[in-house]
Formats: C-alpha cells, structure tokens, sequence
C-alpha cells in the first residue's frame, strides 16, 4: 500500500507590511518591527546589530531613530563595522531571489526565504528583509559564493543597487530541514513586488 502524497504548505508570496512611520512601544521609544534602533557610532551606518545599512543610500524620507542607550553601541564603532563591510563588497557572490515567507512553528517571526543560483535557501528575518527594502530599495540580493555551514548560511545577505553595496542582513541559523512542511520550489518575486506588498 502507498503512502499518500505529502501536501507542502505554500509561502507566502509578501513580505510583512511595513509601516510608513515607526512603531511607538510600551516605553514611548519609536521603533520598526522587527529593527531595534540605530546603534552605529558612525554617521557613515545605520545598524542595530542584525542589518547594517549604508547611511547615505537610505531614501531621506525613511526616518531611522537611534538608540544611544543600548548597550551594544559601545561596539558599533566604524571600525568594527568594516571589518564586516569590506570583506562583502569584495566576496564572490550569487544572486539570491526573494521566494516567499513564512511564520516559524511557534508563530513568533516572519522568516523569509530566499533561493540562490546554486539553489540553497538562506534564512533571513522577513521584517528586517522588509526595512531595509523600504530604506534603501536595493534592486538585487546577494550571497558570498562560498559561506555555508552543514545546512544554513554563516554569512550576510547583500543589498546592492546598480552593483554597490548598499546593505547587509544577518542570514539566521535556520535552514529548510526546519520547515519539512513548506514548498520552496515555487517562482521567485520580485524585489519591487515584495517591497511593494501590504
């Protein structure tokens, strides 16, 4: 007797809804879901430790707020943030599609998923992948050619606009052997489309 076919779940075609303005939490501070305030030294980028953007490609109308009392500022100086900046302006890259997204199992994070050119999957925070296609419309992702460890990436994400490095996103330590119920073989989206989704 046959098992019967397994039926994989979809994802998600959109990426979650960011807001036009930021968030107020509980403590009156203003937020983005998913970023947790500027904490770079620097005024050449904005980070919170999880996506490092380049402070000059950020769309002005996009108001990014600081967060000078967080104690990981201490290490966010400019040169701490080139040690991670210039290594990925100048790696081997892919490029990596946005193919949908997802909540994980207890239904806490957004997890978008992203398939590159040699078909693996990296794991990124589908809010933060979000933020940082509002604040500096990046119009290709990318991924270093040779970083991955057993099943999910140790590396960044890329955010480039006409080829320069504009942005980077912590990829998570998740992989596809974390979602057994979900279809990653559908089209890729388009990074306008996903930006654009409400």
């Amino acid at each position: 007797m046959t098992e019967p076919e397994k039926v994989l779940q979809p994802l998600c075609r959109e990426l979650p809804e960011m807001p036009e303005s930021p968030m107020v939490d509980e403590d009156g501070e203003e937020l983005y879901r998913g970023f947790n305030g500027d904490i770079s030294q620097s005024p050449l980028y904005v980070t919170d430790g999880h996506i490092l953007l380049l402070a000059s490609a950020i769309d002005p109308a996009f108001v990014i707020t600081r967060n000078d009392d967080h104690y990981a500022r201490k290490y966010a100086t400019e040169e701490k943030i080139g040690v991670v900046w210039k290594p990925a302006e100048a790696r081997d890259e892919v490029i990596a599609d946005f193919i949908g997204a997802t909540y994980d199992d207890d239904g806490a994070r957004w997890i978008a998923f992203l398939r590159d050119g040699r078909g693996r999957v990296p794991v990124v925070n589908a809010y933060l992948l979000a933020f940082g296609l509002r604040a500096v419309r990046p119009d290709a992702l990318t991924v270093d050619a040779a970083s991955i460890k057993g099943q999910w990436f140790d590396t960044s994400v890329a955010l480039r606009r006409e080829g320069k490095l504009v942005g980077l996103l912590m990829s998570m330590k998740l992989s596809v052997n974390d979602f057994p119920q979900v279809d990653f073989h559908g089209e890729a989206v388009s990074l306008f489309n996903a930006r654009q989704s409400k």
